[in-house]
């Protein structure tokens, strides 16, 4: 079984991504190896406030049989934590 991603409704996504919303989460659920992606996902522990997943790591097999809600997509690390912080300020 593939990891399981759940699409949050309102879907963040990095400046450089927002004209690509449907490419986007097509390569992510359906590509092999999705490559250049990362996704920030609801927390998997209670210490953190949101994870950051490199897209090639999710269809890896220690991820098989897990459930991730996919907040927001970012074309680099670096905006995934900006994302990040932007989400929490909004609140």
């Amino acid at each position: 079984m593939k990891t399981k991603i759940r699409w949050y409704k309102h879907l963040y996504l990095s400046p450089s991504l927002e004209d690509m919303k449907r490419v986007v989460r097509y390569e992510i659920k359906y590509k092999k190896v999705p490559i250049g992606y990362y996704l920030l996902t609801l927390p998997s522990t209670s210490n953190n406030l949101f994870d950051i997943w490199r897209s090639e790591q999710i269809h890896m097999p220690w991820m098989k049989n897990q459930v991730l809600d996919v907040v927001g997509v970012a074309a680099s690390k670096e905006e995934a934590c900006e994302m990040a912080a932007s989400i929490i300020y909004e609140t």
